[in-house]
Formats: C-alpha cells, structure tokens, sequence
C-alpha cells in the first residue's frame, strides 16, 4: 500500500482539491481536459438581505410563538437530554460540528454573531459531536459542519453560504414563513409582487386546514409565500363549487388560471404528496441558475430536469425574455403528469469553465443549451433528430420529448478526475462495511475515523458535508472523504 507523504493543508474548495488529486492520484499528462471549477468566483456571493415582515392585523401567524425565543441572544450547547426539549420551544437553527474540523472553526464566530442576532427571534444552538456522537447519528449528521433548521416537526438541512450575511437572511425569512390573509382586490398586487406563489382557498368548514398546510409547507422555509383567502370571489374564479378547500400555484407573475392545484385531504395521508408538489411547483418557469439557487435545484427533491442556456454576455439582453417565452410554451403543451422540467441560463463568462467540463459546453459567441439529470449525473445536448439543441422552442421541446420517453442517449457529466476518485467508491464501500462487521480491527477508536469534514461536492457551491458513497444516493456519491482515499491511495 502506498502512502502519500504530503499533507493536503489548504483550503477544503473544490478546485483546490482537484487540482490536489491531479497532482498525486493522476499520473501527469493523462488528463486532456481541464476539471471543473463550479464556484463562480473565490469569494462567497452573499445573499440578497430579507426584509423584516412588518405584521399587521391581517397577517396570520400559524407557527409556534416565538416570544420567548433566544431570550439572551446566545447558542445554547445541546446534548442527549437537553436536545428534544429545546425542539418543543419553537424553531431552531442547529449546528453539528467537530472541534478538529477547520471549517468548523472558521463558522464559530460567526455562528456566536448569528446567535446574537436573532435574540428574541430564533433560537441557535449547537451539538459537538465529538462528545455526543449518538446524538449525532440520530440526526443523520455525516460530516461537519451540518446544520439544520427545525420547525413543526420538520427538519432541512440548510445548504447555503456560511457568510454571516448569508446566514442572517436564511434565518431571518426561514423564522418568517408566514401565512397572509388576503381578498380578491389583493390578488393583482401579490401577483405584481411574487414570480411564484402559493393561494389556499378554504370555506372555513374546517379549522385544521391552514394550520395543516403550514406545518407541511414548513420545508419551504418562507419561499414561496403562501397566501390565504375565503374570499367567494376568487372560489367562484379558480376552484369548483362543491370544492371546500384547494390550494393552488401560479407563477410568472400570471393570475389567469393556476399551473397546478392541489386538494388537501385529512393528514397524514396527504402531508408526503403535499410536501411533494410543494417542492415540484416552487420555481419561476425560467430564471438564472446562480450560485444563490443551485443547491435549491440540482438538490431539489423532485429531482427536475434542468434546461440550462449557457448565454454569452452579447446575449445577456435576449436569452432571459426568449427563455421565458420557450418556458411557459412547454409548460402549455406537456401534460399535468410526468417529470418537471425547469429552463435556466447560466452566466457563460462567469460559469464557462464550469460548463466546459461538466458538459462539454465550449465558449462561443451563440447561447448554447444543455439538459441536465443531475440525479443520475448525465446531460443531454442533442434533439430528437440528433441535432445540437438549438435556442427555439421546437427544438428544446424535441430534446424534452425525447429525454422524457427513453429515447436520447445521456452522456456523463463527470470529468476524467472525477471517473477515478468515483472509481474508488466502491473500496469505500467495502472499508466501511469491513468496519461495521470487524470493529475491533479497525483504526474505529481513532477521532478522524469516526467522522471527517467535507472536501464538497464537484458541484463546489459552497461545500456540503461529506457522504459515504454507500450512504449517497448517485447524485451525493460525488461527494467523497478526501483522507479516506488518501490513505487507501
């Protein structure tokens, strides 16, 4: 077995790493191409500020009251005994950490600004999972540091910036979500206002029914809003008139009809496909595929489809409008059933190198489209009748039909780098289980064997927690504990 002599000690970003492993895991001059650089730039990209809501007679409030949350300002340390309790006193934003772990340290003072920020407002806290390792696994903690939002008995895990400025607007909007009440004269505004949003209309027969569908739409965290009306006006426009409750998605800043409506039943049996088409119907037909949503869409459950047009900057005016228009032709034309599809563009200057590696996209002076499955780590560049996708209607929904049916041919989104580290996994795999059956066989008692922070993902948006290939699903797989395969290198 050989061993690396050299340390890996800089920085754990993902371009970093790689250009770490070229060094040692690939002999020089195998790589033809360049591996990809997803971050966007070296500093963090902070997060627009979320305004405070202002609260008035109409806003209706249905999560548990926080007047006696984070009275002190501080983070209050978690363990076995205390954790459960601190739940039940409202939302809290928790951090799992290991005191060895560099970016741990790093997040420390910021997460005690956090803390102080949110007085009277969210309550922070933490877990050191070098002292509570049970703990820990009941949370499904696999790598430092993680951090989770609870609230009405629904944990998300929170995947964004670790800026403070990043942290104060998730906390701010996610301890917001609120439930307006509104009637028909309001619906123009809120459709001016919000590019998607969420309308319940409800007679009033059953009093569980906004609590039931705020509890649910606890995972979206504040977005999109949820608005709330019993207005005649808007049942008699929108929904039929035996119909006592529906709860209905409009985007694009269009009121016509819905792009969907969902028809609450008595929970639980209807909380998994709420939660489901809740997830599937939060974004705009078209928008930007930035760093701020990446997560949010290549992560999104649902597991959607991307449509991404890699726009030079010439074409920075024209792409956004065009893709709109292409946008809400396919979502005319499919039907109410299937896999949802999303159209993005990405920032050709900015991502090129980026969208190069990952699928191929080379720099040009045209838009240039892609689709995605990021589920299964492949893309799709060719239509129907094996064309180049073209930026027009006919032939992205050509590609989309094709996808769609079985019939395009995927090619992988991994770079040659990323073959040989993935190739690895199954080793990973094998080590793993030899743990879980021969404990005393093992180094399981060493600190750095039990957990191991994240090297991220070859997604780079700011660095997930590891996961054990044997753990991740195709998608998380690409994520890897850079020491493990040091050492079996």
């Amino acid at each position: 077995m050989a061993v690396f002599v050299e340390m890996y000690n800089a920085d754990r970003e993902f371009h970093l790493l790689i250009e770490f492993l070229n060094k040692h895991a690939e002999p020089k001059g195998t790589v033809d191409e360049a591996v990809p650089s997803p971050s966007p730039s070296q500093t963090e990209q902070e997060a627009a500020p979320t305004p405070t809501p202002t609260l008035t007679a109409d806003r209706l409030i249905v999560q548990t009251p926080r007047s006696n949350a984070n009275p002190s300002g501080t983070v209050v340390s978690l363990d076995a005994q205390t954790f459960d309790n601190f739940l039940t006193q409202g939302p809290a934003f928790v951090k799992f950490f290991a005191p060895w772990c560099g970016h741990c340290k790093k997040l420390a003072p910021t997460w005690i600004q956090l803390g102080r920020h949110m007085q009277h407002t969210l309550n922070i806290a933490e877990v050191d999972c070098e002292q509570h390792k049970a703990l820990c696994t009941s949370q499904s903690v696999t790598g430092f540091p993680m951090m989770f939002y609870y609230a009405n008995g629904v944990k998300t895990e929170y995947s964004g910036g670790r800026s403070y400025d990043q942290l104060v607007s998730f906390a701010e909007k996610a301890s917001n979500p609120n439930m307006q009440v509104i009637d028909a004269s309001e619906l123009d505004r809120v459709v001016r206002e919000q590019a998607v949003f969420y309308l319940l209309l409800h007679n009033g027969s059953d009093p569980h029914i906004v609590t039931d569908i705020a509890k649910a739409s606890s995972v979206l965290l504040g977005s999109p809003p949820i608005y709330v009306s019993t207005a005649a006006a808007l049942f008699q426009k929108y929904v039929p008139s035996s119909t006592s409750s529906a709860l209905l998605a409009f985007k694009d800043h269009d009121a016509r009809e819905p792009v969907s409506v969902f028809y609450p039943i008595p929970p639980p049996a209807s909380s998994a496909a709420l939660v489901q088409w809740l997830h599937t119907h939060r974004f705009s037909s078209s928008f930007e595929l930035s760093k701020d949503v990446f997560q949010q869409v290549m992560y999104a459950p649902h597991n959607p489809l991307v449509v991404i047009v890699a726009t030079p900057d010439s074409h920075r005016g024209t792409v956004p409008p065009k893709l709109a228009d292409i946008a809400q032709k396919w979502r005319l034309r499919k039907s109410a059933t299937g896999r949802e599809v999303v159209f993005t563009w990405m920032d050709a200057g900015t991502w090129g190198k980026w969208l190069k590696d990952m699928y191929g996209v080379k720099p040009g002076t045209a838009p240039a489209i892609v689709v995605a499955d990021h589920e299964r780590l492949v893309y799709y560049d060719r239509d129907a009748a094996g064309h180049e996708i073209a930026f027009n209607s006919v032939s992205i929904a050509s590609a989309l039909d094709a996808i769609l049916t079985g019939k395009a041919n995927p090619r992988q989104s991994r770079t040659v780098v990323e073959r040989v580290v993935h190739s690895l996994t199954g080793a990973l795999v094998r080590l793993e289980a030899s743990v879980v059956a021969h404990p005393y066989m093992t180094a399981a008692d060493h600190p750095r064997t039990h957990w191991r922070s994240c090297a991220g993902t070859s997604d780079g948006i700011d660095g997930r927690p590891c996961r054990l290939g044997g753990r991740a699903t195709a998608r998380q797989g690409r994520s890897y504990r850079l020491t493990s395969y040091l050492y079996m290198l």
